[in-house]
């Protein structure tokens, strides 16, 4: 869904970062993770991020987990918690 890139001492580092909308009592299965990191290592894409309006599978945060800091998980709960983090620090600015 979003491509980013963000240049570290000159050199770019690419994001995908898909998102999924479902009922918050949907959970998403690691088979969707398994998905995004396999485009992932097929474009060679630095870093994949998967926000859902849902919760993930234990076995899907396992498998994401497994890949150490290749691809990360935001559920609903970790995505209100995000905003409102940055909601606070922009209160300082």
């Amino acid at each position: 869904d979003i491509v980013a890139t963000k240049y570290v001492m000159g050199k770019p580092v690419v994001f995908y970062i898909e998102c999924k909308k479902y009922g918050c009592k949907k959970t998403i299965g690691i088979n969707i993770v398994r998905q995004l990191y396999g485009v992932q290592m097929a474009d060679r894409v630095n870093k994949a991020i998967l926000v859902t309006t849902a919760h993930f599978s234990s076995d899907a945060r396992d498998f994401a987990e497994q890949q150490n800091t290749l691809i990360d998980l935001f559920d609903i709960d970790e995505f209100h918690e995000l905003l409102q983090n940055s909601e606070k620090k922009s209160e300082f600015i």
